[in-house]
């Protein structure tokens, strides 16, 4: 086999391992192809290592190229590795691997920059271009140094640690992609790029959800932490829908989407009675809404139509003034029909006696309505009533019975 022969045979291997690993990037459960791509990736290096530099035919210009690709061929290697491992939640073996994938971009990036004299413009071409996207290589890898530790920081709920590991990579996450975006890189790497970002950020307000759940289970409840939880919840959606548009084949945008959209339902069933908080808190969220009305749609309904009537005073003006001219109009019509009627003098006491118990009835109903009275207590106010209502009642006839044997 020739030298061409050898290089060709080179490019095919490298082309493969390529294509399975854009298949392996799409789902978790493609994560076997990461490992395919990684032995493809070790062949081409190896072929340029064992069979292509030690061509005596090679000139210098050449030979600088070769060893280059030797080491970025070692990085893709690794870099597939790690996927490997890294999904298959074997994460101290990641970070080994994904140590040696720096040590070897780094390989390749100081080889071209220790040889740009020495070599031809051609050669000089093509390591430029190189450089340009082993730069951006040599970023990704750097987050995928400390992602593994994030991830059992997670899995463990030291959500303090995993937030700050998940800032370090959001860091290098707007660097990587304000880079391919200025460096003119093709679309699908800056789309890559753009696309971690925004799902880093993601990671960065689901870390904080972790916090706040775990302070609202060790102390006492407050409103203001739930409402601080569901805030994180929904940017987190937000975001994994933006980088869910920004890479619509990756699968694992979409299910995080899920995950979060469950994780916000078992916020609000747990909930119910701040749903109007919520409401008046992100109004103009519309991801909250359609997952209230899939949590509880009638429950939706009814705060949604508070929240209406809260937001528009002229609309709360003429209902509760209508109610209560309604109310005072049948009230004082009810009163004249009374008093022009042969109603009997004790009669008419015991109504008059009844009319205030009546109003505070008909008040507990509109607060146990508006969510404004809670219905243990609404009960309670019932139950009273009745008890008070009797007892008058009792009074009144036992002092009619009294007055009449007297007359």
């Amino acid at each position: 086999m020739d030298l061409n022969q050898k290089i060709e045979k080179c490019h095919l291997f490298y082309e493969s391992a390529k294509a399975f690993k854009d298949k392996a990037r799409i789902s978790d459960y493609s994560v076997e192809y990461f490992k395919d791509a990684s032995d493809k990736y070790r062949e081409a290096a190896d072929i340029i290592l064992n069979d292509i530099l030690i061509n005596h035919q090679l000139d210098n210009s050449e030979k600088v190229k070769s060893k280059s690709l030797v080491y970025y061929y070692r990085f893709e290697q690794y870099d597939c590795l790690y996927g490997f491992e890294y999904k298959n939640g074997n994460y101290d073996s990641a970070i080994e691997i994904a140590n040696k994938g720096k040590s070897s971009i780094d390989k390749a990036l100081d080889t071209i920059e220790q040889n740009k004299m020495n070599i031809d413009a051609s050669t000089m071409e093509f390591l430029s271009q190189m450089e340009t996207n082993w730069k951006s290589s040599s970023i990704s890898i750097c987050i995928k140094q400390i992602e593994p530790d994030a991830k059992k920081a997670m899995i463990t709920g030291d959500y303090i640690v995993a937030f700050d590991l998940f800032n370090q990579m959001l860091k290098l996450q707007k660097k990587q992609y304000e880079y391919t975006e200025n460096a003119g890189l093709e679309e699908v790497y800056i789309r890559i790029a753009k696309g971690n970002y925004i799902g880093m950020s993601a990671n960065v307000n689901q870390a904080m959800a972790g916090l706040l759940t775990a302070k609202i289970h060790k102390e006492t409840f407050s409103f203001d932490l739930t409402k601080d939880l569901l805030g994180h919840l929904l940017n987190s959606l937000d975001l994994s829908f933006k980088a869910f548009e920004a890479n619509p084949e990756w699968d694992k945008y979409r299910a995080g989407v899920e995950i979060i959209q469950d994780n916000i339902q078992t916020l609000l069933r747990a909930n119910k009675k701040n749903w109007f908080e919520y409401l008046v808190q992100n109004s103009s969220n519309p991801y909250l809404k359609s997952i209230m009305q899939m949590t509880d749609n009638y429950y939706y309904k009814r705060q949604s139509a508070k929240l209406e009537i809260e937001k528009n005073k002229v609309k709360q003006l003429v209902v509760i003034g209508g109610f209560w001219f309604g109310i005072f109009s049948g009230l004082g019509l009810f009163l004249l029909q009374v008093a022009t009627s042969d109603i009997t003098w004790y009669r008419f006491i015991i109504f008059m006696f009844c009319l205030p118990l009546l109003f505070i009835v008909i008040g507990a109903f509109i607060l146990r309505t508006t969510d404004g009275f809670k219905e243990e207590n609404f009960l309670k106010l019932i139950e009273l009533t009745l008890k008070i209502n009797l007892k008058g009642l009792k009074a009144l006839t036992n002092k009619s019975g009294d007055l009449g044997s007297q007359l």
